[in-house]
């Protein structure tokens, strides 16, 4: 459903932020959690929320809320990977591409030549491929 009003809440304090969707019916957003002291963090999404009227033989609509706890994660040496998204369904059966940019500091990967990434892809919850890249370290070269 492009152009409704979706939001989002973070932690337990009520803190809530609005985002509208767009044209594929998703919203995309960020969360700062530099300030963040607790070792994880509940995100809940609501979408229209609120009294309803009814009255005998009524249907009533009713909007389901989802809600997820996210574990603090953070890198020892101050390395990290960020996949680009892909902002469109992906069609069964066809290989897609995936980028991802990199940063591998000296204190993460010691003396190592190569660097060898893990990989689960997943659809609809369950482990459709898994597999492995590895990638010849070069100093001072990021992607």
């Amino acid at each position: 459903m492009s152009n409704e009003t979706v939001v989002v809440y973070v932690g337990n304090d009520g803190t809530n932020f609005t985002y509208t969707t767009g044209q594929d019916g998703t919203a995309e957003f960020s969360i700062d959690t530099s300030s963040f002291q607790l070792s994880s963090v509940r995100i809940k999404a609501s979408y229209k929320t609120g009294d309803y009227c009814s009255g005998h033989r009524w249907l009533t609509a009713s909007y389901e809320e989802d809600t997820r706890t996210v574990n603090h994660f953070y890198s020892r040496s101050k390395s990290f990977l960020k996949l680009q998204p892909i902002h469109r369904t992906l069609e069964c059966q066809i290989v897609e591409k995936v980028n991802v940019h990199y940063i591998l500091t000296p204190e993460g990967v010691g003396e190592a030549r190569n660097a060898v990434f893990h990989y689960l892809v997943m659809a609809k919850g369950r482990i459709v491929e898994n597999g492995k890249h590895t990638l010849a370290l070069i100093p001072n070269q990021g992607k």
